[in-house]
């Protein structure tokens, strides 16, 4: 589903415009990055919850040349899927 088609189908939904729709999905958006940024969590009730998780720096293999590199330390987002939204979506 696009962006396009999310923000038609949850207006419909919700019985507002989707210009509303849309502002309210991209300040969802600016809402947990500005959340994750500032070290916190970010959770979407009955659905997911993302967090910040520091990966340490590591040795990896150049797969076209064989050779060692490093790959630097640096910060990922991570997603916890809630399992009653997982259940209902694959069962």
């Amino acid at each position: 589903m696009t962006k396009v088609e999310l923000v038609t189908t949850l207006s419909e939904f919700a019985g507002i415009s989707r210009r509303e729709t849309a502002a309210v999905l991209d300040g969802l958006r600016d809402l947990a990055i500005e959340e994750l940024k500032a070290g916190n969590g970010f959770m979407l009730p009955g659905i997911a919850k993302f967090s910040v998780a520091h990966r340490e720096a590591r040795m990896g293999r150049n797969v076209r040349t064989g050779e060692a590199i490093e790959i630097p330390a640096r910060n990922v987002v991570k997603c916890k899927v809630s399992r009653p939204f997982q259940s209902d979506c694959c069962d």
